[in-house]
């Protein structure tokens, strides 16, 4: 008879710690297999150590922190480094918690990220969406907003006309016919 595996969990230490378990129960009504599921608290536990380690507190994880923690887990470098991506579902259940700012500093996105955000916002806030269902959303808007305006404040690309971007004839149509 053979003995399954199991994943191991963290015990996770630092200013997320009162969230811990919330977090794993999210991830276990969001539907994530226990290993998955491992991978997100250690990953979980690997952001409270390093907010510990620099002496901040949770309220203080928006987006400039989130980079400084991506680019410090790639300077170890690790095998395989968290992603901004990969931190969605911690950052969404955070923000549902209240225990992080929803809002970004004005300035710390890019125009094109700043526009993926702000979609987000609305399809949590207006939509209802699950955070997987976000994430892929929003995948899907970069990589449309970077290929159509990729500097969205540029003069002739302003926000207010993407909604042309896709007729025949604009400038920058990601949607030209092809030749017959």
């Amino acid at each position: 008879m053979s003995v399954g595996k199991s994943p191991s969990w963290p015990v996770v230490t630092g200013p997320l710690a009162v969230h811990a378990d919330g977090f794993r129960a999210e991830l276990e009504e969001l539907g994530f297999s226990c290993w998955a599921a491992s991978r997100h608290m250690y990953v979980f536990d690997a952001v409270s150590r390093w907010l510990a380690a620099t002496g901040l507190e949770a309220a203080d994880l928006d987006p400039v922190c989130v980079n400084e923690f991506l680019i410090a887990r790639r300077s170890e470098g690790r095998a395989r480094p968290p992603t901004s991506r990969g931190l969605e579902p911690l950052l969404c259940f955070l923000r549902r918690c209240d225990a992080v700012a929803v809002e970004v500093a004005p300035g710390a996105l890019g125009p094109v990220a700043q526009v993926v955000f702000e979609f987000g916002i609305h399809l949590r806030d207006d939509r209802g969406l699950s955070p997987r269902t976000i994430v892929g959303y929003g995948r899907t808007a970069r990589l449309f907003l970077q290929a159509c305006a990729p500097d969205p404040t540029a003069a002739g690309c302003g926000l207010g006309g993407l909604d042309t971007l896709g007729s025949e004839g604009s400038p920058g149509s990601c949607w030209s016919a092809a030749p017959v």
